[in-house]
């Protein structure tokens, strides 16, 4: 057992306490796992630290002697016990990264206080659905360099037509509190104001598509700003949908890949003719369940 699910649970319920955290710890401690324990205390200490803004290595403030061994510490044991040994249940489709790396992957897990904190990855894989490189047929068209066409299995869905989300798997087990979806973007429009003596002047809000926040319900709605638009989508709706899909809240939506009447046609491989399968994300009813609660009606 990696933890005590009743000490993960009150982790769980607030995360922006420590105390259950350090107390997981110790009792990682009396369980054979000094490494992930010394790395959860680690990261805690590192999150108290206020840094005072200097160049590292021109300040000897009493905070910057404080945070060099401890970010020595943080690495040596990211690197050498790894990753998965101490910071466990991060599902395969992310990489988990120690706060502060230049370089982020596409699909990104930042690791804060011993708990994946933060997540950066595009809609499909967080939200799960149809896979955006073959539209759902499973197969993608590519031509060789001699000008011959194949139909292979689509690598990212398996040939699937779908993608798996990672939201059940990560939200269980860590106490996510941003995520950033990067291939999804606000659009704004203008409303007209109600006319005044300078004339009608017109504002500008901001939305999100109707692809987002028909998954995403608490992503429904006006704002003022980009800014406040991508605030509320990553700290607000998209966690609060991430925790119900981990607590099996769903309600039932028409399925969008197929209609009940109408198999979903699959193009055959190598030179094959097409062929009509059951739809493999409804079993052909027609209906799919989605975590949390229904979206409100777009007027």
């Amino acid at each position: 057992m990696t933890h005590s699910p009743e000490l993960l649970q009150s982790l769980l319920a607030d995360p922006n306490d420590d105390l259950p955290r350090l107390v997981l710890a110790d009792w990682l401690d009396d369980n054979d796992q000094p490494a992930r324990a010394e790395f959860i205390r680690v990261q805690c200490e590192l999150a108290e630290l206020v840094v005072c803004g200097n160049p590292p290595g021109y300040c000897d403030c009493r905070t910057c002697r404080q945070l060099a061994p401890l970010q020595d510490r943080q690495r040596t044991l990211w690197h050498h016990a790894g990753p998965h040994a101490v910071c466990p249940g991060v599902p395969p489709e992310l990489t988990a990264v120690l706060p502060g790396s230049a370089l982020l992957p596409p699909a990104a897990a930042v690791v804060r206080r011993g708990f994946v904190a933060e997540v950066r990855l595009p809609f499909a894989a967080f939200a799960g659905g149809i896979c955006r490189r073959c539209q759902g047929g499973g197969n993608v068209h590519r031509t060789h360099d001699d000008g011959r066409l194949s139909n292979p299995g689509c690598p990212a869905c398996g040939g699937e037509g779908r993608v798996r989300s990672v939201a059940p798997a990560l939200f269980a087990r860590h106490p996510v509190v941003w995520v950033e979806l990067t291939d999804v973007a606000p659009f704004y429009e203008y409303h007209d104001e109600t006319p005044n003596l300078r004339g009608t002047e017109r504002r500008r809000v901001w939305r999100w598509e109707s692809e987002v926040w028909s998954v995403i319900p608490g992503a429904y709605g006006e704002f003022a700003s980009e800014e406040e638009a991508r605030r509320v989508l990553a700290a607000e709706a998209a966690v609060d949908w991430g925790r119900a899909h981990a607590a099996g809240v769903t309600h039932a939506v028409a399925c969008d890949r197929c209609r009940p009447d109408t198999p979903v046609a699959r193009f055959g491989r190598e030179g094959e003719p097409s062929r009509r399968v059951a739809c493999s994300a409804c079993r052909s009813t027609g209906r799919i369940a989605r975590p949390g609660l229904p979206p409100l009606p777009r007027s």
